[in-house]
């Protein structure tokens, strides 16, 4: 990955990364992950302990499996979900949609927790973070150029 990010061009970065990911994907069989994926886009406000008794496990069992496979919890991978919700969001407002608005939008309580997931995915603010953000491949990458 990190040889692939050392890359000048753009374009070379985004088809490598795309290879990257498609091969770590190819072959991969598990007997609840992909359901419980799909179920989570459904309806983000599914409970974890609701997803697990759905398939007879426990919660930890689920979250164990969430970790090893996808590197993250049931909970970050839906705070993954609403961060590309409000991406779109903001593309399609054309980056004029208010903060607030856009915290309500993606189903935040309110604007405060927003800017607190923002921050701890990216790092910075969500003002910040759309100031930097650019679009390529006709809106389809997202990109952050610092």
């Amino acid at each position: 990955m990190q040889k692939i990010l050392e890359l000048d061009d753009i374009d070379s970065i985004s088809i490598k990364i795309e290879e990257y990911w498609i091969k770590k994907r190819i072959g991969f069989e598990h007997p609840f992950l992909f359901d419980s994926i799909h179920k989570i886009q459904e309806n983000p406000k599914i409970k974890t302990s609701e997803l697990a008794s759905s398939y007879n496990i426990s919660q930890k069992t689920l979250i164990t499996h969430f970790k090893r496979h996808l590197c993250k919890t049931p909970t970050e991978f839906k705070k993954i979900l609403r961060f590309r919700k409000a991406l779109t969001k903001m593309q399609s407002a054309n980056k004029k949609t208010r903060l607030t608005e856009l915290s309500y939008m993606i189903d935040f309580f309110d604007q405060s927790h927003m800017v607190g997931d923002f921050k701890s995915l990216t790092g910075i603010s969500p003002k910040a973070f759309f100031k930097k953000l650019k679009c390529i491949e006709n809106s389809n990458i997202h990109w952050i150029f610092t």
